[in-house]
């Protein structure tokens, strides 16, 4: 198995993330989801969904995955890289 290594420079991290958080909040208005509800779904607390909101945390790469799946949208499409 190879494993590559990708530098994503930082600016481009903090523009997904940002774009992640303002579409997770949109998809949990749209869907009437709170983020205690979320939460349970997801299996995390609260407060790490209420992070993900702010922006103050970044998912790793199961949750966004996970977060995906239950909003029957793509990776791309959540973190903004395809437009929502």
């Amino acid at each position: 198995m190879v494993c590559v290594n990708y530098f994503i420079p930082h600016w481009c991290i903090m523009y997904l993330m940002n774009n992640f958080a303002k579409n997770l909040t949109l998809l949990m208005k749209e869907n009437s989801i709170s983020q205690k509800e979320l939460a349970q779904k997801l299996n995390v607390k609260q407060q790490t969904i209420s992070r993900y909101v702010n922006g103050e945390r970044e998912p790793d790469i199961d949750i966004l995955i996970v977060i995906s799946k239950y909003f029957d949208i793509t990776v791309d499409q959540l973190v903004g890289s395809e437009g929502y």
